[in-house]
């Protein structure tokens, strides 16, 4: 999702510079807009399944998939990024 949202809107901005750029740089705008595209497509369709399998060799094979190993990841990740919030409560 996150790839998705900031790709749109970079091909947005890129897109206003394509359209309503000068001649110079419509060329450079549309190398830009290629590059991204490229960009999303191998993050998607070529990376997700490799991180993916990579995940699936690193789960035990008697006690975890991969779905559970991610999981795990993101809850530790979560409980680490609330562990360093400040208490801004009044006492």
């Amino acid at each position: 999702v996150r790839t998705i949202n900031t790709s749109g809107t970079v091909l947005v901005v890129l897109f206003a510079i394509f359209i309503l750029g000068g001649e110079v740089i419509r060329g450079f705008s549309f190398a830009l807009i290629v590059g991204v595209a490229v960009g999303v497509y191998s993050t998607i369709f070529i990376a997700i399944p490799i991180a993916y399998d990579f995940l699936e060799k690193e789960a035990p094979k008697e006690k975890e998939t991969a779905k559970e190993v991610v999981k795990e990841k993101r809850s530790n990740y979560s409980k680490k990024e609330t562990e360093k919030k400040p208490d801004l409560r009044k006492k």
